[in-house]
């Protein structure tokens, strides 16, 4: 039996054991966490934007942030990030590297979501990076006026992941918030709609990818469209179970294997959205495996377990040199554990997932007060209060699913011939989109056009085929020989009851030339 299953007394007690937060981790896991999140960091960063920004979010609607768009600065600026990234890594300078890599990362996000597409993979790196630079303000302040027992106090680097956990999780929090308050309460019932959007992101991916597939050809999103018109219970239970998978994506910290639990859910729930919908969620997948999974550990759980039940195993099949390096590693465990303190014993993970545990309720109180989950709580407050206001955003992804009807853009010749938009035009469906929703709602607030005008669409759709010029392909494009002029088109897709789909199109602007 677990030596801390013998301490549990009354409610105290209890939480203590369930609630383990923060967790101490071992240098290897911190090496670990810290090289994949800056793969992660750098793997999702994008280094083109818009010059002058179209429409300012966030800090850049105070501060000029173009110099991050400057082709002249570019090199140097990268050549830093890449420099603050490896220094992080090694943990040489941790803080001044983890300020100058949220300055540029923020700096970036912002541009990038300031041309009248507001994306939502970048908010969550950037959030953990702030959180992460706040632990390192707040540790020596709490280590200087602590009055905690040494076996609660915590390292900078703990606490570190710990608040950057917190903020990530919130991510999770606000987006199941915002989908209630977006729904009024009925988004698990009003479920049917949220099928729509299936169709929706495989008609963008058809559109935005050369000789991707639409929805039709999608085997195992069209068995899932009609298996939920059939029976849309079973629509109900799978978006239920996710939306509550993102509700306490919290709580799930609470310990190793509630991370465990929780963080394979979630990363089964964005691959199950990748194969349905083709939505990719790196990012998140990403972040899930480095923060929550955290692999590393329970391989060494596994391997330390099996080496002290089934040594003679080892010793006979593993080649020689594979059982030194094990004879070695938990010699040295074991001389460690024997050279510590009490208080350093219980603080060390070795096969045990879980810390020492008190169950004295002056203790688990102080804890609970220095190491309360206060950055999700604030995390979450500042999103659902500024919404989209970078690195902040209320992630309102699939929110409003009021009706079964979607409209997808794309953009053909005078031919009516697809374009596909990445390759030849550097834009993807969802970007067209959001951008025209912008200048619809510039031009409305500049009152140039009553919203009902029915000239609003076409002045907005030509600003935005004429704001997405700019980033044409001149070359690729004329490999594509198009006929000019391009039209940039909208096709409204509506999901009837018994499954099937009624399709309308509607001209929004032109292009005569590029």
């Amino acid at each position: 039996m677990h030596r801390a299953s013998t301490e549990k007394k009354g409610v105290f007690g209890w939480v203590s054991y369930v609630w383990q937060a923060p967790i101490r981790y071992e240098p290897y896991e911190h090496a670990f966490m810290r090289f994949f999140f800056v793969v992660t960091m750098l793997y999702t960063f994008h280094y083109d934007c818009l010059e002058p920004f179209p429409f300012p979010n966030g800090l850049a609607t105070y501060f000029d942030l173009t110099f991050i768009c400057s082709e002249s600065l570019a090199t140097y600026l990268h050549a830093l990030l890449f420099l603050f990234s490896s220094l992080y890594i090694l943990n040489i300078f941790p803080f001044p590297s983890l300020i100058y890599i949220t300055i540029i990362h923020i700096a970036r996000g912002t541009a990038l979501n300031s041309d009248g597409s507001i994306g939502h993979a970048y908010q969550p790196i950037s959030l953990i990076l702030v959180a992460q630079c706040l632990a390192y303000v707040i540790h020596p302040i709490s280590s200087k006026y602590s009055t905690a027992p040494s076996d609660e106090k915590i390292s900078v680097e703990d606490l570190a992941v710990y608040m950057g956990q917190q903020a990530f999780a919130a991510t999770y929090v606000v987006a199941a918030l915002t989908k209630m308050v977006v729904s009024r309460g009925k988004w698990i019932s009003e479920s049917f709609n949220l099928l729509a959007r299936v169709i929706k992101t495989n008609e963008e991916n058809h559109f935005s990818y050369e000789n991707r597939s639409d929805f039709s050809e999608n085997l195992v999103a069209g068995v899932f469209l009609r298996v939920a018109v059939a029976y849309p219970l079973i629509a109900r239970l799978m978006f239920g179970s996710a939306f509550f998978l993102e509700l306490f994506a919290g709580l799930f910290l609470a310990n190793r294997w509630t991370m465990l639990f929780g963080g394979l859910n979630l990363y089964s729930m964005h691959e199950g959205i990748r194969i349905i919908m083709q939505l990719n969620f790196t990012t998140n997948k990403l972040l899930l495996l480095t923060y929550y999974v955290n692999l590393p550990y329970w391989i060494v759980l596994g391997t330390t377990y099996l080496w002290q039940h089934y040594r003679f195993f080892a010793s006979r099949y593993l080649p020689v040199s594979v059982t030194s390096i094990l004879s070695h590693y938990f010699l040295k465990q074991s001389r460690k554990k024997s050279t510590d303190s009490p208080s350093e014993a219980n603080d060390r993970t070795d096969t045990s997932p879980s810390p020492s545990i008190s169950s004295n309720p002056r203790s688990i109180i102080r804890k609970f007060v220095l190491f309360s989950p206060w950055v999700l709580i604030i995390t979450i407050v500042l999103c659902l209060m500024f919404k989209e206001a970078y690195p902040l955003s209320h992630f309102p992804m699939y929110a409003a699913i009021r009706r079964p009807q979607i409209s997808v853009f794309y953009v053909t010749d005078e031919t009516d011939r697809e374009i596909p938009l990445v390759k030849y035009l550097h834009a993807k469906s969802p970007q067209l989109k959001k951008t025209f929703g912008s200048y619809v709602r510039r031009l409305i607030a500049e009152k140039k056009y009553d919203k009902k005008d029915p000239l609003l669409n076409i002045a907005a759709g030509n600003m935005t085929i004429n704001q997405f010029s700019t980033e044409f392909d001149s070359n690729q494009l004329k490999k594509f020989k198009p006929k000019y002029p391009l039209k940039l088109k909208r096709v409204y897709v509506l999901l009837q009851l018994d499954g099937s789909l009624v399709r309308t199109y509607e001209t929004l602007g032109y292009l005569s030339v590029t």
